[in-house]
């Protein structure tokens, strides 16, 4: 991850690749801590997944960050013919709000 700070706001960039080869299973759990609720910052995360064929991903996505963050968020998945996978995504600011199944 790379991060600047410019001021009083930092700013981070977290880039991950994950790879399943034929036939593989992974899980994959993201989570983003803020820490305390006066800091102010940004975030600009991507998740790249390259799945072979008959591989299974299980991805969870929880987010509990500072009410004064920024949070961008890209995810992408390149399959091979066939793919399993279930998405998950939680957003938390004291309580469950979100959750995405796909």
């Amino acid at each position: 991850m790379k991060e600047v700070t410019l001021g009083h706001i930092s700013y981070r960039y977290r880039r991950v690749l994950v790879l399943v080869e034929k036939g593989g299973e992974i899980g994959v759990i993201e989570e983003f801590l803020g820490g305390d609720g006066d800091k102010s910052y940004w975030v600009n995360s991507v998740l790249e997944v390259v799945v072979g064929e008959g591989g299974k991903v299980r991805h969870s996505y929880v987010q509990n960050q500072s009410v004064n963050a920024a949070h961008i968020k890209w995810t992408s998945v390149h399959q091979v013919i066939s793919l399993c996978s279930i998405f998950s995504s939680f957003l938390l600011l004291g309580a469950l709000l979100v959750k995405f199944c796909v």
